[in-house]
C-alpha cells in the first residue's frame, strides 16, 4: 500500500492533536456544594457553584437514608434553578409535611461536561453528602398545603 505525503502528514498531524490536546476536565467535588435550613415548615435550600461557569441545578426532598432518588419519588420538589458561576441561588419550599428529609442535587455545566450530585447513580459520581433537616409540628395544616 502507498501512502502519498499528504496522507502521512494528516495522520501526523492528527496523531500529535491527540498526543497533545487537552483532557475533558472532570467535575471538581468541591466546585459546587448545598446546604439546608428550616424555619416551620419552610425548607430553603441554597446551592453554590464555584465552578467557574454557570449551572443547572435540580433540588428536592427525600426521606432520610434515601440512596438512589432515581429510585423513589421526592417528598416534595422537584425545582430546577439556575447558578450563576461565583454565585449562589435559594430554593424555597412551603409546606413540607413534618418529618426528616435528605435535600437531594444534582448539577450540569451548560454543555453537559461537567455534573455534580450527592448520590451516585447510573453516570453519576456522588461529589457531595445530602443535607439532612428534620421540619417540626410548628404548624396546623390543612389538606397538607394550606398551613396557619
Amino acid at each position: 500500500m502507498k501512502l502519498s505525503l499528504r496522507t502521512l502528514a494528516a495522520i501526523a498531524g492528527i496523531l500529535l492533536f491527540l498526543l497533545f490536546a487537552p483532557a475533558a476536565a472532570g467535575a471538581a467535588p468541591n466546585d459546587v456544594s448545598g446546604t439546608a435550613s428550616v424555619a416551620g415548615n419552610k425548607v430553603t435550600s441554597v446551592v453554590s457553584n464555584n465552578s467557574g461557569g454557570p449551572i443547572t441545578c435540580g433540588v428536592a426532598g427525600f426521606p432520610a437514608g434515601t440512596v438512589d432518588p432515581n429510585m423513589s419519588a421526592p417528598t416534595f420538589g422537584i425545582t430546577y434553578t439556575e447558578v450563576v458561576a461565583g454565585g449562589t441561588a435559594p430554593v424555597v419550599f412551603e409546606n413540607v409535611p413534618n418529618g426528616t428529609y435528605d435535600i437531594h442535587w444534582r448539577c450540569v455545566n451548560s454543555d453537559f461536561t461537567e455534573e455534580w450530585a450527592t448520590f451516585n447513580s447510573t453516570n453519576i459520581t456522588k461529589t457531595a453528602e445530602p443535607a439532612s433537616v428534620t421540619v417540626p409540628n410548628n404548624q396546623t395544616c390543612i389538606f397538607g398545603s394550606a398551613c396557619i
